[in-house]
Formats: C-alpha cells, sequence, structure tokens
C-alpha cells in the first residue's frame, strides 16, 4: 500500500495496533472472566456440599443422642424392674427374702413403671416355674400355624393374620 503522506500512514498503524490492542483484551476478558465464573461455581458448589454435610452430621448426632437418651431410659426401667426381682429372690439372714412381693403387687409395680414411662410401650418379667407358690395347670398345647398376610392398597399396609387349627 502506498500513502500519501507519513501523517496518514502513521494514523492508520497506529489505529491498526489500536484495533489489535482493543481485540486482545476483550478476548484476555472473556477468558479472563469465564475462568473466574468456573472457579467462583466450583468454589460454591463445594461450600454447598460441605453445607450440607455438616448439617447432616448435625441432624444425624442429633438423631443419635434422642435414640441413645431413649434407649437409656428404656434400660434404666429395665435395670429397676430387675432390682425388684433380685431384691424378691436374695435371702436375708433368716432365709426369707429380702422383698417378699405376690404375684399381683409384682404386676402392680410393673404397670406403675409404665405409667411413669409412656415411651416405653411393653415390659416383660419371667419367672421360674411355681415362683409364687404354685402355678395353675396348663391348657393342653393346641397346634396352630400363624399365617401373616400383608396387603398393599392405597391408604398404606393392611396386615391380617390367619389362624388354623
Amino acid at each position: 500500500m502506498h500513502f500519501r503522506s507519513l501523517r496518514i500512514f502513521v494514523t492508520v498503524l497506529v489505529g491498526a495496533c489500536l484495533a489489535v490492542a482493543v481485540m486482545i483484551l476483550t478476548v484476555y476478558a472473556v477468558v479472563t472472566n469465564s475462568q473466574a465464573q468456573e472457579r467462583s461455581s466450583h468454589v460454591t458448589e463445594q461450600m454447598i456440599q460441605e453445607g450440607a454435610k455438616h448439617r447432616l452430621y448435625a441432624e444425624a448426632a442429633y438423631q443419635a443422642e434422642k435414640i441413645q437418651l431413649q434407649l437409656g431410659q428404656a434400660l434404666g426401667v429395665a435395670k429397676s424392674l430387675a432390682n425388684v426381682n433380685t431384691l424378691m429372690g436374695v435371702k436375708s439372714g433368716q432365709e426369707d427374702a429380702q422383698l417378699d412381693l405376690n404375684r399381683q403387687e409384682v404386676m402392680n409395680i410393673i404397670r406403675q413403671f409404665m405409667a411413669t414411662n409412656p415411651e416405653i410401650t411393653d415390659a416383660y418379667i419371667g419367672w421360674e416355674p411355681n415362683a409364687f407358690g404354685p402355678d395353675a395347670p396348663l391348657p393342653p398345647p393346641v397346634c396352630r400355624a400363624t399365617v401373616l398376610m400383608v396387603a398393599s392398597c392405597h391408604s398404606g399396609i393392611a396386615t391380617r393374620t390367619a389362624h388354623s387349627k
């Protein structure tokens, strides 16, 4: 290309350099911005995952503590009932039990434990035969087969038990 004057040549050259510089800076800004956005989204995702993980661990610890407390209460009731039974079996110097209760009194104690601990749904104590005097004779054994049938329905699970002789 031939230019008539040096001034026009310098102006075109400076304009072209300026255009190239603007394009390079624009490309650099776009690339840098996309990289920063990727890093930012990655860091944000990690922070969200960490926060969710901490919340889950905290909830799991809370639920575990709650279950541990409930099991501890149940264990305390079981130990107390066991101590009552132990006192009934421990003999003092005169061959008498340290705690002399009949079957009905022990059942009342169990009922009282159940009333004061509503989170406990049931309690059982097993005794040796004739622990409270002669037991009533058992009825003759009856052979039964129990079948548990579970059917799915719209409102949940329905359970029906069938007995056969």
